[in-house]
């Protein structure tokens, strides 16, 4: 299989990969879930699309080979394992391209990273690579305009329960021996 896979942090920062990963995986998912309703049986739920989980595992070379290497100016494979780890731990945004036979194109994330030593791979560096779809969700803004506050009216007088709503007011002046109800 012929692909070419590159990851790009911005047009000045990025690499491609000397050397085809082993392994290429994209997991895609799409959300079923199967739920146990009491006494109503079994249901299967969901079906919302999932972000992309991929995993590629490789090694970078220390040596240009012509058998296995993509390009002949390949890079220094602790740097590139070094700029790997310095965007896993910044939470960097990366893009991932894989072209050729397999196509494939995402804003992803590193959640996991491990370069990994082997003996008779002298100066190579081994990696397992984990990324995830980068979906950012779109917020939209409401602008709220200013009131200009305004004078409250004034409020109503009650409307006594037992008098129908009329518009004469009356006027009791409170005298020694006044109670609520006599009034």
């Amino acid at each position: 299989m012929s692909i070419q896979i590159w990851l790009q942090k911005s047009n000045s920062d990025k690499f491609q990969f000397p050397v085809n990963p082993s392994e290429v995986g994209i997991q895609r998912s799409y959300g079923w879930e199967s739920v146990d309703l009491t006494s109503m049986g079994q249901y299967t739920i969901g079906g919302a699309k999932q972000l992309d989980a991929i995993s590629l595992s490789g090694f970078f070379p220390y040596w240009y080979d012509p058998g296995y290497c993509e390009y002949s100016k390949i890079p220094n494979p602790q740097a590139v394992s070094d700029k790997i780890s310095r965007w896993a731990k910044d939470k960097s945004k990366l893009k991932l391209t894989i072209l050729g036979d397999f196509k494939y194109s995402a804003d992803v994330v590193i959640t996991g990273y491990i370069p990994k030593a082997q003996g008779g791979h002298q100066g190579d560096v081994l990696f397992e690579l984990s990324l995830m779809e980068f979906y950012q969700p779109k917020i939209n803004r409401t602008v709220l305009k200013k009131t200009v506050a305004t004078k409250s009216p004034a409020p109503k007088k009650p409307v006594s329960p037992n008098k129908k709503n009329t518009t004469a007011e009356w006027v009791h002046t409170v005298v020694r021996g006044d109670t609520l109800w006599t009034i």
